[in-house]
């Protein structure tokens, strides 16, 4: 009988054991399960790391750019105004976040805990540019496109930075990086012939200074630009040239037309004007430098050129040539081939010698002595000056057509049928052997048909035809 009462105490404290076994187990369960769900994010701080459960990982919203992000962005970015935090559910404005973008570390004050969520909205630390349009000074919704009927007439920007329009690829570019909204004002095409419009700004009379003829042509000998620095720039095969003025001129089909004549604004390596091995000419119409500005330039094809005499490279005008649209645009013409025979002769006595009896019919030429000549305003340089004479400050100082290198002249020196008329780099006239190899600035003349879109002829702005 002892046994059985024995047997039941001990099933008893079995029973008291189990119950205290299985209450540890249950304690360790739940100490690992409580520990599962404490695993935390981590987000450091300047003083201390702020964490949030693994149950309330909502407690973080990360906007980079505008786009919801996971974590904080790496590299140049900073965090804007717009990020605020809530504790429990209640924007607190007290909460300051600041960050620092080169350790990316965030810094709260005061310190929070559990309960805050916080809205963190980077921005990227490079330049933040708004483009905005506005037509005839009107906001617009739509940028106005390439081929549209609006032409860009100014671009303002605001925070100081500076900006100009990019025609070719109808673009803005700004030189300031810091955030700036620039606004581009687009005006209706002119739609007006270019010549038309060229004629129609003459000069009301002869002009005192550079700055009363920079929007104007002078009536002289055709209607030209004049004076130091003209708004004569035009967006022509997409680059810059310059119009030297409208002129009368006959066409090689035989009308006789008012065409605007234009000039590269950069110059081509040095090129031979007549680059024979032997034999060389100041004959237009047989010169080495004819023949490629009129094949291989004027068709953008890569060909071999006379530098110097004999000695030849390879002219890359497939980059540098007549594209496509561009060379649609030129006009066949009669070209003057006639000169005197020295540098003593002023800009019209060039001007009546050139047009002698020879002539060549083709596209592709260069200036004449005489544009060089009436270049300069009468008022700077008196046009009593012989040509020759052109190197002083008042003369070949205000003569825009001077770039302060050697350029070839379209015009063959009479007295010696190896020599060529040049600017020299100083400004003045001078004879030179065709031989040589200098600097090359192709000229041609538009279309009659050709159309102006826009533009006010500054460097910034120039005129945009079509």
């Amino acid at each position: 009988m002892n046994f059985g009462t024995l047997k039941k105490s001990h099933l008893k404290r079995n029973l008291v054991i189990g119950v205290v076994v299985i209450a540890i187990i249950s304690a360790c369960v739940l100490t690992f399960t409580r520990a599962k769900y404490r695993v935390t994010q981590s987000i450091p701080l300047v003083n201390g790391t702020i964490n949030y459960s693994a149950a309330d990982y909502s407690t973080v919203a990360i906007f980079v750019d505008g786009e919801k992000s996971d974590t904080i962005p790496s590299g140049n970015y900073t965090l804007t105004g717009e990020s605020y935090c809530t504790v429990d559910g209640e924007k607190d404005d007290s909460i300051k976040i600041s960050y620092d973008s080169a350790t990316q570390k965030l810094s709260l004050t005061p310190f929070t805990t559990r309960g805050t969520k916080c809205y963190l909205y980077f921005e990227s630390g490079k330049s933040s540019i708004q483009i905005l349009a506005t037509i005839n000074g009107s906001a617009s919704s739509t940028f106005p496109g390439k081929d549209s009927n609006y032409t860009p007439d100014s671009v303002t920007c605001t925070n100081g930075a500076e900006a100009k329009f990019d025609f070719t690829d109808w673009a803005v570019e700004v030189d300031n990086v810091e955030k700036t909204t620039c606004t581009v004002d687009f005006k209706e095409n002119i739609n007006q012939t270019f010549a038309d419009y060229l004629i129609s700004k003459a000069c009301s009379g002869t002009p005192s200074s550079d700055d009363a003829a920079k929007d104007c042509l002078v009536d002289e000998s055709g209607y030209r630009y004049e004076g130091k620095n003209p708004n004569n720039y035009v967006l022509f095969n997409d680059e810059l040239w310059r119009v030297i003025g409208v002129f009368n001129v006959k066409t090689s089909s035989g009308s006789t037309e008012n065409l605007v004549k234009l000039i590269r604004n950069e110059t081509l390596d040095g090129l031979a004007w007549d680059g024979k091995s032997s034999g060389y000419t100041n004959d237009w119409t047989a010169s080495t430098l004819q023949s490629q500005l009129n094949n291989g330039y004027l068709n953008g094809s890569d060909s071999t050129c006379n530098f110097y005499q004999a000695n030849t490279k390879t002219c890359y005008f497939s980059q540098s040539g007549i594209k496509d649209t561009a060379r649609g645009m030129i006009e066949s013409v009669v070209w003057n081939l006639g000169g005197p025979s020295t540098t003593k002769a002023t800009a019209e006595a060039f001007y009546n010698a050139e047009r002698g009896t020879t002539t060549w019919k083709g596209k592709i030429g260069l200036m004449y002595p005489s544009d060089y000549g009436y270049a300069v305003l009468a008022s700077s340089c008196a046009r009593t000056t012989n040509l020759g004479d052109y190197d002083s400050t008042s003369c070949a100082g205000n003569n825009w057509l001077k770039t302060g290198s050697i350029q070839w002249t379209l015009t063959p020196d009479s007295s010696n049928s190896d020599d060529v008329f040049v600017v020299d780099s100083v400004g003045f006239l001078i004879s030179y052997i065709a031989s040589n190899g200098d600097g090359v600035r192709p000229s041609i003349y538009l279309k009659s048909n050709i159309a102006i879109s826009g533009g006010d002829g500054s460097i910034d702005f120039p005129y945009v035809i079509k």
